[in-house]
């Protein structure tokens, strides 16, 4: 992520969210965007919730390359959760965003 698209996100707060309990991936609704938040090896990451091909819920998808990558149910289109680039699926994008825990609360940096 470049600095100037760091700069243009500003860090918000998942509202009812306890990290410690939840039963991940969690759907949610921050500053008016769905999400889709899953817990990785390496920490969270949040997505749009619908796949961009055939808007099928990626609730029901697969965490894969050792969670970096979340794979559709349907077409099994594979989506990287650093950029949302499309693997096997040249042009589509999903819209990701970085997602993080502080202070017991899970935060995702959305467009200010």
């Amino acid at each position: 992520m470049t600095e100037s698209a760091a700069a243009a996100l500003t860090w918000q707060a998942v509202p009812d969210l306890a990290p410690a309990g939840a039963s991940w991936p969690v759907e949610a609704t921050v500053a008016g965007i769905p999400l889709l938040i899953f817990k990785t090896k390496d920490g969270y990451r949040a997505c749009e919730p619908l796949c961009p091909h055939q808007q099928v819920p990626l609730r029901s998808g697969t965490l894969m390359n050792a969670d970096t990558m979340v794979r559709c149910s349907r077409h099994n289109f594979i989506f990287r959760l650093t950029d949302g680039a499309g693997v096997n699926c040249v042009g589509m994008k999903l819209k990701v965003y970085p997602a993080r825990e502080r202070d017991g609360r899970i935060e995702v940096a959305l467009p200010a």
